[in-house]
């Protein structure tokens, strides 16, 4: 070695001194540039003692910037050089920085030697630092081989040393290495609580690399245990130090754990993103390390679970020949185990078993037991897909709880139960699987259930239904309607199909069900019959449900062991064939309301061949005749439904608007302005005189509304006292007056949802009225006797012959209520008014009245002239009731001529079909009362031809050429 020039040396010394200065302010891109500018060609530079110290500066800056391969080089060349010397401080350094470069190179072999070596070095000067520092460097080889139990002898030396030394910045790395360790060997809890001393101390040292390492630990354990909130606020403080001290290795873990905890929250794409940038940074850093590996299985699990099995195993095999060359023992095994489930997705079975085995190999020489655990989740999916490994299956994932609860991991130990539930279904195992069902959604701290757990509780349900329809459920005693509907055999009776359940499960021989009473007569009906033909079914029917005899009770049940001891019995149960039932039992059953039957059911055979009925036949006969009764009651309240239904309908039919009968131009105003407000929530006033229609209207208007489903309830003010009327309207408390035992409903309260009609309002006393007015201004009412208001939703039609304006100047009638009531006003016109709807109004009510009596008859014209000409003070409903009379007094099928009418037409009518005058009015001329009256029934004719005139003047008994010289003398418009 030649020493450099007295002066280029001294420059040299005063410049490495400098960079030592950067290297301690931990600056260490500066520090490689400016030894960068040093560097030299010649070789008296490279045999100087500066040369030396350079390459041991330059060697420190490399590793710190993840340069490793720079690294390893340049503290070779210093190790060579410091050799020579007795600088055992430096030599030791070299080694260990030597040690450094060969793990970030993924060389643990000769990483492991030179931090041996480095630390042999530090012990023969006693150099406690630098021993420290050996220590954690062979912990971090230790604990990339997976060895750490090892690693853990290593940390705690090196803390030893450090305290000894009062090394907080030490101390605050070595035991972030420490938590970081008792985090993969599921010691959680420990590690947390390592982490914590571990972040103060680096925080109180200033070093944000140890702050942004132990904070990265902090983020895995919380992501871990599924704290999540947790996890995300340690990953941003990461962030930050790793922006602040341009930190690359503690970048690419930043980015791997983001994508772990992306992955555990089951955001696969975005997972994805975040372990791409991992892998990107490792690969920069050298092309095979720790953070290569972990990146690639990252992605492999993220292609899994988003389903592109050939994706995952691609980049498994490519991960794990990167782990095996740098001898990551942990994440070999974690990567087999994801090359085995994608194989086994991809149909390559043989192959993924062998893979599993490795993987389990691998983690259990390591010992990372949540890692284990996860393994033994792949296990049993892999498993899964081999219908006979049921057993095996199960034993993987009851493996894979043990280990999760070991590690107090809950998130992590539900999913495997979960796991375990479809493993118990597939076995058919559903008592197993409800039970572990059960335990986990009644847990205290029972998590909402993931897409995956619904899938399975979906499952399980779907399971235990068939299986409780089936004919494996043991409990069965009979069909039902939801037994029907997921049966893959609906029965077409359900009272049949019951009957023969009932005739297999007893082995009878027949079966048959007699109604004995009906609504309180006899009956004697034969209602299901199985095994047994007509002709002794109704042998039976007629025993049963007469009267001279006392052997078959309709009361109670009875057995007959054997029917042959009993002469009786005998004669009338004989069949056709001379054949007698051994045994007889018989029921009584409750049919529904007022009816009643009885249950029969006979063994046939030899005495010799068969015993007759056992006493737990009898049991379960009794207990049978419950689900006949149900059946029973069942079919008649279908029955009565579905006739409430067809009344409903009935009804409603009958009161929508086309079923409402005119071409009066005033009504056709009216029905077209109503029909504008049916779903309006406003009050309507119907007015107009006794029997137009307004209860008709105030009908239609409900059964065409939106309140259609809801009950229409109506009430005449006018037919019941004030006292009654108030009580039926809102209601009674029980105790309110005299008699009342029991809180009653009031009507408005039946008509909720519906429609209420308060027909006759002006004949309403005053105090209602003033109850009447509070509940439609609030739509709340008080029953009398209470103090509790009720909410009801109504909708108020009103209807009166009265003019309601009169009765509020004459003060009957609240001027507010009014103004409430009135908010849209209809007035319906007379039927002296529509005198053209006459006619239509007369077929519509004989057709009716013909339906109802069954009488049809005829109606002559001239009757129907003297109708329309008729004023008709009652208006329609005067009208049908004439019209009832009438047919009734017909007789076969008469033809109803004018005088069938009732005196009152023609009391003020001296000639049918012309209203008479008492005195002759001034200007009178007859012949144009005739001429009106001419054209009157030419335009009625007209009309109900269809303006055929051939057909008009049939109708008027009139030649055609008569009827046309009369359009054309009054100038009638027959289009």
């Amino acid at each position: 070695m030649k020493p450099l020039p007295h002066q280029d040396a001294a420059l040299l010394r005063h410049s490495l001194q400098q960079i030592h200065t950067l290297l301690e302010r931990r600056n260490w891109s500066a520090a490689y540039e400016a030894l960068s500018v040093l560097n030299r060609d010649d070789d008296a530079w490279r045999q100087s003692p500066e040369f030396g110290e350079w390459c041991l500066l330059r060697s420190q800056s490399a590793v710190e910037l993840a340069q490793y391969s720079e690294a390893v080089a340049s503290a070779r060349d210093a190790f060579c050089y410091f050799q020579l010397t007795t600088d055992n401080e430096r030599i030791g350094l070299a080694q260990s920085i030597m040690g450094r470069g060969y793990v970030g190179l993924g060389d643990l072999k000769n990483a492991l030697i030179q931090a041996r070596d480095a630390l042999a070095t530090y012990r023969r000067v006693a150099n406690e630092r630098g021993m420290a520092q050996s220590h954690n460097e062979l912990a971090r080889i230790r604990f990339v081989r997976g060895e750490y139990s090892l690693a853990i002898e290593h940390l705690n030396d090196a803390l030893e040393l450090t305290r000894r030394l009062g090394d907080r910045e030490g101390e605050a790395r070595l035991l972030g290495n420490l938590g970081r360790i008792h985090l993969l060997v599921g010691r959680w809890p420990l590690a947390e609580s390592v982490l914590v001393q571990a972040l103060r101390c680096a925080e109180s040292s200033g070093n944000k690399e140890s702050v942004a390492r132990n904070l990265l630990s902090l983020a895995l354990v919380a992501t871990l245990q599924h704290r999540f909130s947790g996890a995300g606020e340690h990953l941003d403080g990461v962030l930050a130090c790793v922006e602040d001290a341009s930190l690359v290795r503690e970048r690419a873990i930043y980015h791997e754990y983001t994508g772990i905890w992306r992955y555990e929250q089951r955001h696969w794409v975005q997972a994805k993103e975040s372990f791409r940038r991992a892998l990107n940074i490792g690969r920069r850093l050298s092309d095979q390390n720790d953070l290569i590996s972990q990146s690639l299985r990252g992605l492999a699990e993220c292609e899994a679970a988003l389903g592109d099995w050939a994706q995952s195993e691609r980049l498994a095999r490519e991960g794990l020949d990167v782990a095996i060359a740098i001898g990551e023992r942990a994440e070999v095994g974690c990567l087999y185990r994801a090359l085995a489930v994608a194989l086994a997705h991809l149909n390559q079975m043989a192959d993924a078993s062998a893979c599993m085995v490795k993987a389990q190999e691998c983690l259990n020489a390591v010992g990372d037991v949540y890692e284990l655990a996860r393994c033994d989740l792949a296990n049993a999916e892999v498993l899964s897909m081999n219908t006979t490994q049921t057993a095996a299956t199960m034993d993987a994932l009851q493996s894979a709880a043990d280990r999760f609860a070991s590690l107090n991991a809950a998130p992590q130990l539900r999913d495997a139960r979960w796991l375990l539930v479809e493993a118990h279904v597939t076995a058919g195992d559903l008592v197993k699987a409800s039970q572990l069902v059960c335990e986990l959604t009644g847990a205290p701290d029972a998590a909402t259930l993931t897409e995956r757990q619904r899938h399975i509780l979906d499952a399980l349900t779907r399971q235990c239904l068939h299986h409780a329809v089936s004919e494996k459920n043991e409990f069965r005693l009979g069909g039902t309607p939801w037994a029907r509907s997921l049966s893959e055999h609906p029965a077409s009776d359900d009272l049949q199909q019951s009957l023969d359940f009932y005739r297999s499960r007893l082995a009878a021989s027949r079966v048959i069900l007699v109604e004995i009473t009906s609504d309180g007569r006899r009956s004697g009906r034969v209602l299901s019959v199985s095994g047994a033909d007509v002709t002794f079914a109704s042998r039976v029917s007629a025993f049963v449900s007469g009267t001279s005899h006392q052997l078959l009770s309709v009361d109670t049940p009875q057995v007959f062991w054997s029917v042959a001891t009993i002469p009786e019995l005998v004669a009338y149960l004989k069949d056709e064939s001379g054949a007698v039932p051994v045994s007889v039992i018989t029921v009584p059953v409750e049919l529904g309301p007022g009816s009643g039957g009885l249950l029969y059911a006979d063994l046939c055979g030899s005495v010799d061949a068969q015993t007759g009925f056992s006493p737990r036949d009898l049991d379960f006969a009794v207990a049978f005749a419950e689900v006949i009764a149900w059946h029973s009651t069942r079919l008649k309240s279908e029955r009565l439904f579905r006739d409430v239904q067809l009344l409903r309908d009935q009804v409603g039919r009958q009161c929508e608007f086309p079923s409402i009968i005119t071409q009066n131009d005033a009504f056709r105003e009216v029905l077209s302005r109503v029909r504008l407000i049916l779903d309006a929530d406003v009050s309507i006033l119907l007015q107009g005189e006794t029997g137009t229609g307004k209860d008709l209207l105030a009908k239609a208007i409900h059964y065409s509304s939106a309140r259609r489903n809801g009950r229409f309830v109506s009430v005449n003010c006018a037919a019941l006292p004030e006292s009654l009327l108030e009580n039926e309207l809102f209601g009674a408390k029980r105790g309110a007056y005299t008699g009342a035992d029991h809180d009653k409903q009031g009507l408005f309260e039946e008509a909720d949802g519906g429609t209420f009609l308060l027909d006759e309002i002006g004949e309403m006393p005053l105090p209602i009225q003033a109850k009447l007015l509070r509940f439609l201004e609030s739509k709340e009412l008080t029953r009398l006797g209470d103090t509790k208001p009720r909410r009801i939703d109504v909708r108020v039609v009103s209807a009166t012959n009265r003019d309601l304006t009169e009765e509020v100047e004459r003060g009957t009638f609240r001027r507010d209520l009014f103004y409430r009531l009135s908010a849209l006003s209809f007035n319906l016109p007379p039927l002296r008014g529509r005198v053209e709807d006459i006619p239509l109004l007369i077929d519509h009510f004989l057709a009716k009245i013909a339906d109802e009596t069954g009488r049809a008859v005829r109606i002559a014209p001239e009757t129907i002239r003297v109708m329309c000409a008729f004023s008709w003070p009652g208006n329609v409903r005067e009208l049908e009731n004439e019209l009832r009379k009438m047919v009734l007094l017909s007789v076969g099928n008469d033809v109803l001529t004018p005088d069938r009418l009732s005196h009152k037409f023609f009391e003020n009518a001296p000639m049918a079909g012309f209203q008479a005058a008492e005195t002759i009015p001034e200007h009178f001329r007859l012949y144009d009362q005739v001429a009106q009256i001419e054209q009157r029934y030419i335009i009625r004719a007209l009309a109900e031809a269809g303006g055929v005139k051939k057909h008009a003047a049939e109708k008027l008994g009139i030649p055609e050429s008569t009827l046309r010289l009369k359009i054309r003398q009054y100038s009638l418009d027959t289009d």
